[in-house]
């Protein structure tokens, strides 16, 4: 039976700044850690399961069932953050780690500038009015089909499965000359929700625009052109995943 994705968000206060009382994400990637384990089944596990120990803000592209088989277990003693996630993508060779706009993003290393690849489609200015931040998702997937998957018509055309939970709350904030990843961040940095992912299929596909196709995590094929809209959930630290089919 298929399960639904819920793309539980909210936001405690606008602009790019950090919770109250958390450090900036380069003390906390450097901060001493005398001992940490971890046990997990994929990278996606891996990594969630990281952040949320050490309260790292992280996006996440990935690219499922290509790590489906490889199980992660490693102890670490007199450690960082950072350390502990660079460890955790050695195991998952063609992954890479880089830094920007407080979070940590986490991509496979093919899609490094990769104009095909939604999360870096410039998308101009982006504006939310008094509005729930489960409607700003849904806003920006919405913006960003009109260019990766434009209807040929009138006729057709996909939904967005945006579900909120944990008290949705309303936000207005624009940003200018911005990217999909530049928005996941900000809503990954506002709304507490801490981390986002953006899941691919195994096998690759395009749209006829020529942008990858995401998928939502309970899915493993893609949409056709006409019922593609993009998707990205967003999680919580410590809490596990949910509603990710193999």
């Amino acid at each position: 039976m298929r399960s639904r994705v819920f793309l539980a968000l909210f936001l405690s206060a606008p602009g790019w700044i950090w919770q109250a009382g958390e450090p900036p994400l380069e003390n906390r990637l450097a901060t001493p850690v005398e001992s940490y384990s971890l046990r997990a089944d994929r990278l996606l596990d891996a990594v969630t399961q990281a952040a949320g120990a050490f309260h790292i803000p992280v996006g996440i592209e990935w690219v499922k069932l290509t790590d489906a088989s490889t199980r992660f277990a490693h102890s670490w003693r007199q450690t960082t953050p950072l350390t502990v996630l660079r460890d955790i993508l050695n195991a998952y060779p063609g992954y890479a780690l880089a830094t920007g706009n407080g979070v940590v993003h986490i991509f496979p290393e093919a899609l490094r500038g990769d104009p095909g690849d939604i999360v870096n489609l410039r998308i101009g200015s982006f504006e939310v009015d008094n509005q729930f931040v489960n409607f700003a998702a849904y806003q920006l997937a919405l913006k960003a089909k009109t260019v990766v998957a434009p209807r040929r018509s009138a006729q057709g055309g996909g939904g967005a499965s945006i579900a909120s939970g944990l008290g949705d709350r309303r936000v207005t904030f624009r940003v200018e000359d911005a990217t999909v990843r530049d928005v996941l961040d900000r809503l990954c940095l506002a709304a507490g929700m801490n981390i986002w992912v953006v899941a691919y299929p195994k096998e690759p596909a395009k749209t006829q625009a020529g942008y990858l196709k995401t998928i939502r995590l309970d899915r493993s094929v893609p949409d056709e052109d006409e019922l593609f809209f993009p998707s990205w959930a967003f999680l919580v630290w410590g809490r596990p995943l949910v509603s990710v089919r193999e």
